[in-house]
C-alpha cells in the first residue's frame, strides 16, 4: 500500500499538488506544469546547454546543446553506468547543427546501434538514445 503525503488545491476543476511522496509507483493519466519539481523521473529534466565538449553523466536526461560556436562532443560512459532502458535526448539549439556537428562518442570500444559515434547533422535536430544497461546503446528517435 502506498503511502501518500500530499497537499492540494482544486481552482476551476483543476488540482495543483504541492507534494507528493509515496513508497511505490504513482501513475496519472496526464501531467500539467514544467516539471521542474519532479525528481528521479528519468534523470534530471533539462541539462545544458552545453558550448563544449562535456560528459554524460548517469544524472542527464536532455541536453541542449549550442553548437553555433563549435562542434560539440558528447562522451558517453560505459553503457552499465546507466540504467536499462535510460533515456538521453540530445538537442541542438545552436542551429549550426549542419556545420558544427553534435558528436555523441560511447565510451571504449561500446557502440551506438553498431557505429562507433552519432552525429547531429541538422540545424536544430535532435536524437533520443538509450542505454542497455550493460554494453551498448540504441537510437529510438530523430529530428
Amino acid at each position: 500500500m502506498a503511502n501518500f503525503n500530499w497537499a492540494y488545491v482544486n481552482v476551476d476543476g483543476v488540482t495543483v499538488v504541492n507534494s507528493l511522496s509515496a513508497s511505490t509507483f504513482v501513475s496519472a493519466s496526464t501531467f500539467h506544469g514544467d516539471g521542474s519539481g519532479l525528481t528521479g523521473v528519468g534523470g534530471n529534466a533539462i541539462t545544458g546547454a552545453f558550448t563544449a565538449n562535456y560528459n554524460v553523466l548517469s544524472t542527464y536526461d536532455v541536453m541542449t546543446v549550442n553548437t553555433s560556436g563549435s562542434v560539440v562532443t558528447a562522451s558517453l560512459l560505459a553503457a552499465n553506468s546507466y540504467s536499462a532502458g535510460q533515456r538521453l535526448v540530445f538537442k541542438d539549439i545552436g542551429g549550426s547543427g549542419s556545420t558544427n556537428n553534435v558528436v555523441i562518442k560511447p565510451s571504449g570500444s561500446q557502440t551506438i546501434d553498431s557505429g562507433t559515434s552519432l552525429k547531429i547533422e541538422v540545424n536544430y535536430g535532435a536524437v533520443s538514445i538509450v542505454s542497455d544497461g550493460a554494453s551498448t546503446f540504441h537510437i529510438i528517435g530523430v529530428n
